[in-house]
């Protein structure tokens, strides 16, 4: 005897012949059952991050950070519309492929160790460790408008590994955080004020105003490893304590690779690629007592003869998955970008050069703390970051 049956159209690929079959309450009965465990599937998967693929909704993060508390890449994008804290004694995990995303305002007024943009205040303790695979991303909100940065004001030790800095920077005040294999990009760079002594190693820096800024007495640490490259400024110095620079290349900066503005100290940058082993060219790139009496030299030979390689990441988790090969890497165009007062020209015939300078504006720091009065020069325009030639596009 027939069982009752239910119709299901199916035919051919153009579906113009569609036809009738009979199918038992019990065959019924299982496709529906493995139709629900599918759809429920579907929606967990992206709760446990095992979905990549799937669009996840955004997460809203404002304010203060209330106890300890890990970021997953299932929570993307973290959004960011105001500063953000992570108070003493309290600890942000943030684990491999996370995106997380600040609004830029309507100016990028740059101060002396801080920004008027928005900024993620590392107080207590922070640990963003991505992997070359899985990056972290730390980028705007609006494409390429500039946001503020990540501000490290606390003793404890934070670490910030396999991440993009795309458009920010990065700030230390009493803080020695370790960065390490990361990307600082289109921005402000790494900053480092008073009691500051941060380790940076295996980074590319590009395409910022300054890639290091040493500020104070008290400013210091280990820089080594890093490909440092058009950028405004190489390592631009007013004033540090100590500092190992060794085994980075350094070079293509537009106006100079080392500016060292301390009356008091020589900077030692000896074994470091220039993009020459030729010693006339690396002096004209270096802005020192050679050029200005009373400034402090800059001690550059001996020059190590090859590029120091870097490591590339993977793209940033917003254009995760595709992960160009080596090969889809074209070289980035330079971008030219002039010297307050002066023409740009080749380093050969650079004219009588005049005091490098950065725009600040004397004050207090978003820590409180007195940064002394800084006479503010005019301010470069910031360079833009060409469409679609990010970072991870780029043969480091």
């Amino acid at each position: 005897m027939a069982s009752p049956v239910c119709l299901e159209k199916w035919g051919n690929g153009c579906y113009n012949s569609l036809k009738m079959r009979p199918k038992s309450y019990e065959t019924t009965f299982k496709s529906a059952v493995k139709s629900a465990l599918f759809h429920l599937l579907c929606l967990l998967l992206p709760a446990w991050g095992l979905a990549p693929g799937l669009v996840h909704a955004s997460t809203a993060v404002k304010g203060v950070l209330s106890k300890d508390t890990v970021w997953k890449p299932s929570g993307n994008p973290y959004l960011i519309q105001s500063d953000f804290t992570i108070p003493t004694g309290i600890k942000l995990t943030i684990e491999p492929g996370c995106d997380v995303r600040l609004a830029p305002t309507g100016s990028f007024d740059t101060t002396e160790m801080g920004t008027s943009g928005n900024d993620i205040l590392v107080l207590g303790t922070i640990r963003a460790q991505g992997t070359p695979e899985y990056p972290i991303s730390f980028s705007s909100t609006s494409g390429d408008k500039r946001w503020g940065s990540i501000y490290f004001g606390s003793p404890t030790q934070s670490l910030l590994s396999c991440a993009y800095v795309l458009n920010g920077k990065i700030i230390c005040n009493g803080s020695s955080p370790e960065i390490s294999h990361c990307c600082i990009y289109g921005g402000g760079g790494v900053e480092i004020g008073h009691n500051s002594s941060p380790k940076i190693a295996d980074c590319v820096m590009d395409k910022n105003s300054s890639a290091l800024l040493y500020w104070f007495t008290t400013s210091g640490g280990e820089v080594t490893g890093n490909k440092i490259f058009r950028n405004r400024y190489g390592i631009y110095v007013k004033e540090f304590a100590s500092l190992t620079i060794a085994n980075n290349a350094i070079y293509d900066n537009t106006d100079y690779n080392v500016c060292n503005l301390s009356a008091q100290h020589a900077v030692d940058v000896r074994n470091n690629w220039w993009g020459t082993t030729f010693p006339l060219a690396v002096e004209q790139r270096i802005y020192d007592g050679r050029k200005k009496e009373g400034l402090g030299w800059v001690v550059f030979s001996p020059i190590l003869e090859a590029e120091v390689a870097v490591a590339l990441l993977a793209p940033p988790p917003f254009l995760q998955p595709a992960v160009p090969t080596l090969s889809e890497f074209p070289v980035a165009p330079e971008t030219e970008m002039l010297a307050p007062g002066s023409l740009m020209v080749s380093p050969m015939a650079k004219p009588t050069p005049q005091a490098p300078s950065l725009e600040v504006t004397p004050g207090k720091s978003k820590g409180g703390q007195d940064t002394g009065a800084v006479a503010p020069p005019p301010k470069p325009t910031p360079t833009p970051v060409p469409e679609d030639n990010g970072p991870w596009k780029t043969r480091w």
